[in-house]
């Protein structure tokens, strides 16, 4: 089975770090490709993160990349 990373995006071009409010999923669940994941919180806004991938949430892990 193929792995897929969710990226935190950049919410402006001026955000360097964000946090993660809220988990939308579980690890187990199934997730379709465009569903929300998370929502991040930045100085600006709080934004829902959709995934790239349909399949299932593995873990949730601590490294965060901005992207």
């Amino acid at each position: 089975m193929a792995t897929f990373e969710i990226f935190m995006p950049a919410l402006s071009s001026t955000m360097t770090e964000g946090k993660i409010v809220e988990w939308l999923k579980q690890p187990g669940d199934r997730v379709e490709r465009g569903e929300s994941v998370l929502v991040v919180e930045s100085d600006k806004a709080d934004m829902d993160v959709e995934s790239f991938e349909a399949g299932f949430l593995g873990a949730r892990l601590r490294r965060v990349s901005l992207g």
